[in-house]
């Protein structure tokens, strides 16, 4: 018949006390209720101790399926990168204990391991350092990323036409040979034209890949600033609506102020002092500085 959980629990422990079955230290779970299985003598024991069995394999399941997977690790040039974004962000300098106080939770990282990413973004000049007085100061500014850019671009541009005039050099060499092959026809041998003539159409093939390669570089650089500057002016006008709507809100609600105090200039010029705290400035005061 049908047994309580409990009593199956108890029942499996004592039977495993009295005959427990040869096991190693690395037998599964599993492996050894089976074992036990084998060592049991009555019908309604195994049976028992079968569903149970089977109840704790479908909750470990159960359990397995429920954890979430494990992350995989970022690598550290997307944790420098954001590094980087998070330090242009601010718009503002940093010493090297703010720093590391800061980016372990922007990139995920100890705080024994910014100087390391500090330095690595120093030596690829993607960040600027400056030692005033005691402390090193490190910043990096968004026009800091324009002229990075405008950097890459220009380098981009130098080595495109370097292996352009390289090319143009082969293709004139290539052009002089064959003619001079033509005029010392029959005193070369033609293994030796033929051979020259590969070496130069061999180097020839793998500068114009690299000229393709660097051409598209160029392509996807270019595409990417201009995507940029896009996103940025949609920023841009984006906060320029929030900050007309909140003045249109602050305009309304400081009429509504002047009704509510009746004309008390004092009181509604005491009350936005409270409100407003160091930005507040008094209008009178605006007023006679504009002249």
């Amino acid at each position: 018949g049908s047994c309580p959980p409990w009593l199956v629990g108890r029942t499996f422990l004592f039977c495993s006390c009295r005959k427990r079955p040869q096991q190693s230290s690395t037998i599964s779970p599993s492996s050894y209720i089976n074992q036990l299985l084998l060592h049991s003598t009555t019908t309604s024991f195994r049976n028992n101790i079968f569903r149970t069995r089977s109840h704790i394999l479908l909750i470990l399941r159960g359990f397995l399926e429920k954890m979430p997977p494990r992350s995989k690790a970022v690598p550290p040039e997307v944790k420098q990168k954001m590094i980087l974004d998070h330090i242009r962000s601010t718009s503002t300098c940093h010493t090297l204990k703010d720093l590391e106080k800061m980016l372990p939770s922007v990139a995920s990282i100890n705080g024994i391991q910014v100087k390391d990413f500090i330095i690595g973004l120093l030596n690829e000049n993607k960040i600027r350092m400056e030692k005033i007085g005691s402390n090193n100061w490190y910043w990096s500014f968004p026009s800091d990323e324009k002229r990075e850019r405008e950097n890459v671009h220009e380098r981009l541009l130098r080595d495109l036409n370097r292996l352009t005039k390289t090319v143009e050099q082969l293709e004139d060499q290539v052009q002089k040979k064959q003619v001079k092959a033509k005029e010392e026809e029959g005193t070369r041998d033609s293994i030796d034209i033929e051979t020259e003539r590969r070496t130069l159409m061999e180097q020839k093939a793998e500068l114009i890949t690299e000229i393709e390669r660097l051409q598209a570089q160029k392509t996807a650089f270019e595409d990417n600033g201009a995507s940029k500057i896009k996103q940025k002016t949609k920023e841009i006008n984006i906060w320029k609506l929030g900050t007309e709507t909140w003045e249109d809100n602050i305009s309304v609600m400081e009429q509504y102020l002047h009704k509510l105090a009746g004309g008390d200039r004092a009181l509604v010029e005491a009350i936005k002092k409270q409100c407003y705290g160091d930005d507040y400035e008094d209008d009178h005061d605006m007023s006679e500085s504009q002249y």
